[in-house]
């Protein structure tokens, strides 16, 4: 899909960080489902060339590899405690630079620890085509009542900060939940944001098994949604 292109309701999936090898070893599950993602990284400039190599063959494979900051600092706090001038010099244009070194054109940015407010986001939408939060409902709220992480598919291109529900560590207790704000996607037309870490069976701080991918990656195609990268919107 062409970039800006989003007009079906579906699913935009995120990872972060720099798990490069367990996401390549996902790459056939997102095959078999012809599902692209996007991964936004961090700390750029410790990557190996065999990591390196790596986000390219996942670039190549249709997901989108975009912005997570140089050293993954919290926005809204290094702002208070420095600048939003320095944040921006320090943090987000040399992991710009260090990206666009290696051949990737990042269009978007992901807030490291979801720490975001209206100066940030206000420089962040001046650089980036779309930025990326995290949200959750409130306690006793369910998920597909929480408005922020859905919107129209056909307004999702205007919509610069996307915000998206956090699924690290979703278990069969937690995959009701999902499931019921895909089918209000579905339903009403709309698209709704997720993000993960890592994808990985080995039990951690933060990451999703491939299980849990493949639940909400066979739920969205059976609902008969669309799979979003942020550069499709």
């Amino acid at each position: 899909m062409a970039e800006g292109a989003t007009r079906e309701p579906g699913v935009i999936l995120s990872f972060d960080d720099a798990f490069v090898a367990d996401w390549l070893a996902a790459m056939p599950l997102f095959e078999r489902y012809k599902a692209h993602v996007t991964f936004f990284i961090s700390h750029f400039e410790r990557l190996t060339p065999e990591q390196i190599d790596g986000l390219h063959r996942i670039e190549r494979a249709g997901h989108a590899i975009e912005c997570h900051g140089l050293r993954h600092e919290r926005a809204a706090t290094y702002c208070r405690e420095h600048s939003l001038e320095q944040w921006l010099e320090c943090e987000v244009q040399p992991a710009v630079a260090w990206m666009r070194q290696e051949g990737f054109e990042p269009t978007a940015f992901a807030y490291p620890c979801s720490e975001n407010d209206d100066q940030t986001d206000r420089a962040l939408l001046g650089v980036f085509r779309h930025i990326r939060t995290n949200r959750g409902p409130e306690e006793g709220q369910s998920l597909a009542a929480f408005d922020p992480v859905f919107a129209p598919a056909d307004r999702i291109a205007d919509r610069g900060c996307i915000i998206a529900k956090r699924i690290d560590r979703t278990g069969p207790e937690e995959l009701p939940e999902i499931e019921a704000a895909l089918e209000r996607a579905a339903a009403r037309r709309e698209c709704v944001a997720f993000n993960s870490h890592n994808i990985s069976d080995m039990p951690q701080r933060n990451y999703v098994t491939p299980w849990a991918v493949e639940a909400i990656l066979h739920q969205s195609r059976e609902l008969g949604l669309a799979f979003h990268t942020v550069r499709d919107l």
